[in-house]
């Protein structure tokens, strides 16, 4: 039993390391961004106290888009597909994105990724999204 014990609790120590390289590296990663911002349409989100735009150079966007990309963890052509696909409807992305920046915290990744995945799949089968 000590023995599992031992190697359950060494399997999480690991686990913890790799995944906070995996972090580290995805916060480098996108220290710097393109001036084009990946084509990401963060001219559509507001900061309402701020009445600036996430793709305004204030720091309070930087750091959001900088955690943006950090949660993504996409490789570069993919983040650009990404704004491709965004900026093909626009109508509905200010409603999307101002939905993913009120819900930062310990949600914000899964509730993106989720989103992620409906616009990818709205991409491979147009109609798929339904706004509620």
């Amino acid at each position: 039993m000590r023995g599992e014990k031992n190697e359950l609790l060494s399997w999480i120590n690991n686990f913890v390391e790799v995944n906070n390289k995996a972090i580290d590296n995805s916060f480098e990663k996108f220290k710097s961004e393109p001036s084009n911002q990946y084509n990401l349409p963060f001219k559509n989100v507001s900061w309402y106290t701020l009445r600036k735009t996430l793709a305004d150079n204030v720091e309070e966007s930087k750091k959001a888009r900088g955690c943006l990309y950090a949660v993504l963890d996409y490789n570069e052509s993919e983040l650009k597909e990404l704004g491709l696909i965004l900026n093909s409807n626009v109508h509905s992305i200010k409603k999307i994105a101002n939905k993913i920046m009120q819900n930062a915290g310990i949600e914000f990744q899964f509730r993106f990724e989720a989103i992620m995945r409906l616009l990818l799949d709205k991409k491979k089968q147009p109609n798929v999204i339904k706004h509620s």
